[in-house]
């Protein structure tokens, strides 16, 4: 027995000193810098593009939280150095004490005659504590990534992240990634080039690398990306299509990524891409990519204003320096005519991502609602110093023109932005540019000069860029022929596209039914669309396709109805058109049910509306007629 005690003594003892000497590992709520690799090869095509293996091998893990690109280059700049350095042990120390972050990651490479060795060194980065270190030896140049990626994953372990999700969710680099280093050295600077906004910048870099390794999943999908957000959709869909063909090849979130990717660019099918980020949610619950997406989605298409705050503020608190989240939430506040919410996220964006075009384009919506002529002007000045298809403040301008009755300086607008982008090459843009000036011409009655612009923009694309736009447009001017051939195109290419087959389709439709039919039947096709009317990228179009369609069949209490949703959410998209013109159709329908001081009413506001209004257009000349034989 006094044996055994002194056992159970001896071992107790070793394990208190086991537990007191034992390095203290991270924990879930812990971030970590990644400083740049210590290369002494004399070999650049190691520089950046090891740091890049690396964080996408740790990316895999749900449990480390990497300190994000952008918030290491604003930590950058308040230092006074250069966002675009290397980040050196040292410097990297000192980003990750101004983070509030615990660890420093070092990387290193040497060569020893023709072998290499890799090394890993994580340090608390307020007391110098070493934390874990991991050496391994690659026998040839092309062998470096591969044994990075078997330290990423013994760090990994030794860091504190258990066995279960390190084989779960541990594809190997060369996988992940590409095995050819020079084109993930190509990659990398794309990647950083596209998180500083210089996308077009990165389109040749992305190219190199699909020269170098054609099997490169993630950089055929981080182009797509940028083709996608270009409005180039036909070369976003022929890069995406290629990265999902080879999603197995890549780590699980790199996978879900391009599932999310392709149900954006190539299906179009928002429940399959929401799903996608709701599993990725599950999966890596510390990313916020998947909340900004899903933000985007209740705002643009769903018009769930409340839930996209909701999941927007969330990601803020994750990552408040994702780009475009704070982008989105503000749209959402604007929704709700919450503008002081708005403009605070907004600037705070504007701070992290000055270069952000579609943050500029809503601080200048912002500063019309308030009647901020300095912001407004500050956000076009910005603008002009821009290429066209990044010039999104102009852009709203010549919105905010057309709502305002404006006609010329809309299409003159219209025109010379659609010239910028065909001079840059952007063709499916410059086509999108003149399906919205064809649409507006519909509108306000001008239908000859609408089917004259669809000729022009069909001639440059015909895609999901420009072909909805054109669908309405084309159906108000009541050129069936078009129409129906536009819709077989649309049917055929995008039959999973959830906008153009549930919203811009019926739309169409509709308006060709409600020509010589009841309403009956046309409200029913446009019941799909119900869902998504209240969507941002909608522009109030379903609702008001529903008012014209109520007053053809003469049902002025449901076309009303439809006019005053219209007028009663301005906030929802505050320059559209749509507004300006859901008067005209609120004065109408109130007429046909033999409400005169109401129908008057109605008028007067469109006139005060328009009271600048260019004298020569359509609708307008049309409502003093009809408000002249009101009596």
């Amino acid at each position: 027995p006094v044996a055994v005690g002194a056992v159970v003594m001896a071992l107790i003892t070793a394990g208190v000193y086991l537990s007191l000497h034992q390095r203290p590992r991270l924990t879930e709520k812990d971030t970590i810098v990644l400083s740049d690799f210590t290369n002494t090869t004399g070999d650049a095509v190691f520089d950046g593009a090891l740091r890049q293996a690396l964080t996408v091998q740790l990316m895999q893990s749900p449990f480390l939280n990497i300190l994000p690109d952008q918030r290491e280059q604003e930590i950058l700049r308040q230092m006074g150095r250069p966002p675009d350095e290397p980040v050196s042990k040292s410097v990297a120390r000192e980003v990750c004490q101004r983070a509030n972050a615990q660890a420093v990651l070092a990387g290193s490479i040497a060569r020893l005659g023709d072998q290499y060795l890799v090394g890993l060194e994580a340090t608390n980065c307020n007391t110098g504590e070493l934390l874990a270190s991991q050496q391994v030896q690659a026998d040839k140049k092309d062998a470096v990534l591969k044994s990075l990626g078997q330290a990423a994953s013994g760090m990994r372990e030794k860091l504190g992240e258990s066995l279960a999700t390190i084989q779960k969710f541990d594809a190997p680099v060369e996988e992940a990634t590409t095995s050819s280093l020079e084109a993930l050295q190509a990659f990398t600077i794309a990647d950083r080039d596209t998180n500083r906004g210089e996308q077009t910048q990165s389109i040749p870099f992305f190219k190199r690398a699909l020269e170098l390794d054609p099997n490169f999943a993630v950089a055929y999908s981080g182009l797509a990306g940028v083709y996608a957000n270009q409005g180039e959709s036909e070369q976003a869909m022929e890069y995406q299509k290629k990265a999902y063909d080879l999603r197995d090849r890549v780590s699980e979130q790199e996978r879900l990524n391009i599932v999310v990717n392709y149900h954006w660019i190539v299906t179009g099918n928002l429940d399959k891409e929401m799903e996608a980020e709701e599993l990725g949610r599950q999966t890596y619950p510390r990313s916020g990519i998947w909340l900004n997406n899903l933000t985007v989605d209740n705002a643009a298409s769903l018009g769930q204003f409340e839930k996209a705050i909701e999941l927007g503020n969330e990601e803020i608190r994750l990552d408040p320096h994702q780009t475009g989240v704070h982008l989105n939430v503000a749209s959402a506040y604007l929704a709700l005519n919450r503008v002081d919410e708005a403009r605070s996220v907004l600037e705070a964006g504007l701070a992290q991502n000055p270069d952000n075009s579609g943050i500029h384009a809503a601080l200048y919506v912002a500063g019309l609602r308030e009647g901020d002529q300095a912001l407004m002007q500050r956000e076009l000045q910005w603008g002009a110093s821009q290429r066209a298809v990044d010039n999104v403040p102009r852009w709203c301008a010549t919105i905010a023109a057309a709502q305002a009755g404006h006609r010329k300086q809309a299409v003159d607008a219209f025109e010379q932005i659609s010239e910028a982008m065909q001079g840059d090459g952007l063709r499916e843009s410059a086509a999108q540019m003149l399906s919205q000036e064809a649409l507006f011409e519909a509108e306000i009655g001008n239908g000859a000069r609408a089917k004259e612009i669809a000729t022009r923009s069909l001639a440059l694309s015909r895609s999901r860029s420009n072909g909805p736009n054109l669908l309405v447009a084309l159906s108000l001017a009541e050129d069936t022929s078009r129409v129906q051939k536009l819709l077989t195109d649309l049917k055929d290419h995008y039959p999973e596209d959830t906008l153009i087959q549930s919203a811009y389709i019926p739309m169409a439709e509709a308006l060709i039914r409600s020509s010589s039919a009841k309403s009956g039947s046309s409200i029913e096709i446009l019941r799909p669309a119900v869902r998504f009317e209240m969507g941002v990228s909608l522009s109030f179009l379903p609702i008001y396709v529903r008012g014209i369609v109520h007053l053809r069949a003469h049902e002025g209490r449901e076309a009303a109805t439809e006019f005053q949703k219209i007028l009663s959410h301005r906030g929802v998209w505050y320059i559209a058109p749509e507004y300006a013109l859901a008067h005209v159709g609120l004065a109408r329908a109130l007429a046909a049910q033999g409400d005169v001081p109401g129908s008057r009413r109605a008028y007067q506001d469109f006139f005060a509306f328009w009271k600048d209004a260019d004298p020569d257009i359509p609708i307008l000349q049309e409502a003093k007629a009809e408000y002249a034989k009101l009596q």
